[in-house]
């Protein structure tokens, strides 16, 4: 976002100092323009036209014209207006993150950058020291005022991002201006050019190199989620509070709506922790192929049920459970509820084992040979986690007001393989019901109906196997009657899951369906007469 806004504002400083010379004639105003803008056209094709280079370049342009015509422009306006032409282009480019992280980036500056300066004592000001003060400023500005939406989008936040920008801006400056100086000889000598371009090929090595380093380490980033939807007016009226610094009859209004809301915040924060009536809530990770569901239960206790996926080059565990899990501030989990043995539903055991006390992990009886299932047994064996094998019939009461009823699996299935001997569990609060599924296929799903009939009945779906063709059958659905259903999934995976057979027939039996892999996270509350998806 920035270095691409950035990239333009180098394209642009040739022309910008040879403007002048078009100034003598309409016509020479009207070649400057067109130079500008073709070349603004040309840079923006060649990095496919992203929502950033094309809000930098339309701003660019409107400047030149401001330029060659001195015709006055304020930086508010010009922003607005490429917004403007970009939405009328296209109007879903609204909701688009990079349009939003784009535009908001420059808006921050724009606003609270002057504010900044003007805290500065009036003898560094205009003196070399303030300028170096702004160059810093402008980094932590742009990822401090982005704080919630970065939270909000990614739930993340880097704290390493605006000193990395800092160091980092001059040498990218350079790279860039001798890698487009060498991208022009290669038109006419390209292995002359490649080999001039080494000094830049050493600092982009360098980069990142630097950034893989950073990026690596735990201490650079701040994970979790926005506790509240009061931050977004928090926010608001802070970055509103520092762009008015100079103006004291807007300053002391932007101070009062800051207080509101921080006011807002900390009742609403109350409430929910004092006077809301408790809620059973259920948050269904984003793990990619994999699933890892977390039920919070009204006693206060935290069961994880699966815990994603495990790859040489992902581990779910270490990804986004184990921050998700701090960022929510849970520091112990009552039981992990392994629904079966396989890679995409144990991945991240071993890691939560290592990184947060565990009082006992669930499981199915089915044998299972694997490195990863070994290697955990044995660390469950070393660290006295107890581990209980579960089958039909079983409980597991994680406090009196939310059971969890084991409904698989069972010796009378047939089939033999780990998905249908997935552990099945229903938690029910009040009058909701929520059948986690595991992997469940046609043959467990088969004797679900068989012995348990309307009992089935639930209001959210955990649906089975990533909505795979093999589950997700008629005869189930039919009796769980759910309203809801989350498959979790990746949104590129080598088995085409979801398939469009079970998808079918979810819409068929009325299921409103949600994946991870287009909605990430979601997170639902039940609150013992119905279950609703929560928003913030």
């Amino acid at each position: 976002m920035a270095v691409s806004g950035m990239h333009v504002g180098f394209i642009l400083l040739p022309v910008w100092f040879i403007l002048p010379w078009f100034r003598g004639s309409r016509a020479g105003k009207l070649a400057g323009l067109t130079l500008g803008a073709a070349l603004l056209f040309l840079y923006a094709g060649i990095t496919g036209f992203s929502v950033s280079v094309s809000r930098a370049s339309i701003m660019a342009f409107f400047i030149i014209l401001a330029r060659l015509f001195h015709k006055p422009g304020t930086s508010m306006n010009i922003i607005g207006a490429a917004a403007f032409l970009l939405l009328i282009q296209d109007p879903i480019m609204l909701f688009d993150i990079g349009f939003q992280l784009s535009f908001l980036a420059v808006i921050i500056i724009l606003t609270t950058l002057p504010g900044m300066r003007y805290l500065l004592p009036p003898t560094h000001r205009y003196r070399t020291t303030g300028t170096l003060f702004q160059f810093v400023m402008v980094s932590v500005l742009v990822q401090g005022g982005l704080y919630p939406v970065l939270m909000y989008y990614f739930q993340e936040f880097s704290i390493a991002g605006p000193l990395s920008n800092t160091l980092a801006v001059p040498f990218v400056q350079v790279m860039f201006l001798w890698a487009f100086f060498c991208l022009g000889l290669a038109l006419f000598h390209s292995p002359f050019a490649a080999l001039l371009n080494t000094p830049g090929d050493m600092i982009l090595k360098g980069l990142t190199s630097y950034v893989a380093q950073i990026g690596s380490s735990p201490a650079a980033w701040i994970s979790g989620t926005l506790s509240s939807p009061w931050v977004f007016g928090i926010w608001f009226f802070a970055i509103s509070l520092i762009g008015s610094m100079r103006l004291p009859a807007i300053r002391w209004k932007m101070a009062i709506g800051l207080l509101i809301f921080l006011f807002l915040y900390q009742a609403d924060q109350i409430y929910d922790r004092q006077l809301r009536h408790p809620d059973l809530r259920i948050t269904f990770f984003d793990v990619g192929q994999g699933d890892a569901t977390l039920l919070q239960t009204p006693g206060g206790r935290n069961y994880l049920y699966d815990t994603g996926v495990w790859t040489p080059r992902f581990n779910s565990g270490e990804r986004v459970l184990i921050p998700e899990l701090n960022a929510m501030g849970i520091r112990k989990l009552d039981g992990i509820i392994l629904s079966h043995p396989h890679a995409d539903h144990i991945g991240g055991i071993i890691s939560l084992m290592k990184a947060i006390p565990i009082d006992t992990i669930y499981q199915s009886p089915l044998p299972y040979d694997s490195r990863l299932f070994h290697n955990y047994m044995k660390l469950a064996d070393d660290t006295g986690i107890p581990v209980r094998l579960l089958t039909t019939g079983d409980m597991i009461y994680s406090d009196t007001s939310a059971p969890m009823m084991v409904m698989a699996p069972s010796n009378r299935i047939a089939a033999r393989d780990a998905n249908n001997h997935s552990v099945v569990i229903m938690a029910q609060y009040g009058e909701n019901r929520i059948l986690l599924a595991g992997d469940a296929e046609k043959e467990a799903e088969s004797f679900l109906v068989d012995t348990y009939g309307p009992y089935l009945h639930t209001d959210l779906l955990k649906i089975g196997h990533h909505a795979s063709r093999t589950s997700s059958t008629t005869p189930f659905l039919r009796y769980l009657n759910a309203q809801k259903g989350i498959a979790s999934l990746a949104l590129h995976n080598r088995y085409n899951h979801p398939h469009p057979e079970a998808v079918a027939r979810l819409h068929t039996a009325g299921v409103t369906t949600r994946f991870t892999s287009l909605d990430g996270a979601l997170i639902f509350r039940c609150n013992g007469i119905m279950c609703t998806e929560e928003f913030w």
